[in-house]
């Protein structure tokens, strides 16, 4: 199959490429893509989460205690 004979693009077209390549880059990674682009950073949450202060896991007390370490939550 015979190349097609493609013109080569003007320093015009390249550099207009290039400045919405660089727009692109610039809305990812400050996370400002359109909701449902798939592409934006991960939203931050809103709320921190707690913390166990002995085993460092994700807080789920079960008998004023750490449902993890069993360490007593009393001062928490």
């Amino acid at each position: 199959m015979p190349r097609r004979a493609t013109a080569p693009p003007t320093v015009a077209a390249l550099i207009t490429r290039l400045e919405g390549l660089e727009q692109r880059i610039l809305q990812l990674e400050t996370g400002r893509v359109g909701p449902g682009d798939g592409r934006a950073s991960v939203a931050k949450r809103s709320r921190a989460v707690r913390r166990c202060p002995g085993c460092g896991l994700p807080l789920r007390r079960r008998n004023g205690r750490c449902a993890a370490c069993k360490r007593p939550l009393d001062s928490i």
